[in-house]
This record gives C-alpha cells, structure tokens and sequence, in this order.
C-alpha cells in the first residue's frame, strides 16, 4: 500500500491533471478547501498535499482489509487513515522515549526517589494519614519536590 504523494496526485503533491479544481479525491477534503483551511491559519490535516511524501509497507492481509473498510465507512483514503495512525503512533512513542531519557538523566544525576518513600507514599492515599509527595534526592543530599507536585 503506498502513503503519499499519489493521494493528491503526483508525488511532489501537485493535483492530478485530470483531477477538476475543488473535486474530492479518494473521498478527502477537497484540495480547494484544504488550501482555505492552510490559509487562515487552521490546523492542518495530518495528511498534507503542501508536504507529504510516498512510503510503501507491507501489511498483514487482515490489517488491509480492516483499513479498507474502515475507508469506506468514513468514505477518507486509506492513505490518510494510515498517516494518520502513523502520526499518531510517532507522537505517543516519542513523548514515550523522551520522557523514559528524561529519568534515565535525572537518575545520572543522581537524582531520585527512593522505592520505599514512593511504596509508602502511595499506600497512603486516601487514608486519614496520607503523606505528601516525597522529595528528590541529589547526589549532594539537597532535596526537591518533583515536578507537578
């Protein structure tokens, strides 16, 4: 299945001749309206004509044919629902790493919490007795209350 540049047209995202001006394509927003959309500073659809490339992948047959009928459904393409279960992916994935390399940085900076504060900070939600949120510890001993807190 190709994601791309085909979806608009070409694959340096010029509309396809034979394509009349504000005409849907594979059942989108039309081209014209896109542009408006760009225009007047509004988000802009996770599958864009101004910038997209083509990606071809390799799918199991079931997946194929859940996108396919998820397309009909909605009457979109299937190469925007996958850019945009692709985008969507990326940005949970990445905010994922991002964070996971935030606390490994912390940690070699000698910055933490310890297990049993934490354990026991937690086992006291919602009790009489709940205790506050504990503190970091530096390598130098100084304490800061973590983020959010």
């Amino acid at each position: 299945m190709a994601v791309g540049g085909d979806h608009y047209g070409g694959s340096d995202g010029t509309r396809s001749a034979s394509l009349p001006e504000g005409k849907m394509n594979n059942g989108d927003v039309p081209l014209q309206q896109d542009k408006k959309m760009l225009k007047k500073g509004r988000r802009q659809p996770a599958f864009s004509p101004f910038d997209a490339t083509t990606l071809t992948l390799r799918v199991d047959t079931s997946v194929n044919e859940r996108l396919e009928r998820l397309a009909k459904s909605t009457g979109r393409s299937r190469a925007v629902l996958a850019a945009e279960a692709i985008n969507e992916y990326l940005d949970l994935n990445e905010s994922q790493v991002s964070g996971i390399k935030r606390a490994i940085a912390s940690l070699d900076r000698g910055e933490a919490i310890p297990h049993d504060e934490v354990r026991d900070w937690v086992a006291s939600w919602g009790s009489a007795g709940e205790k506050p949120a504990p503190e970091r510890t530096s390598k130098n001993g100084s304490k800061s209350s973590p983020k959010g807190s």
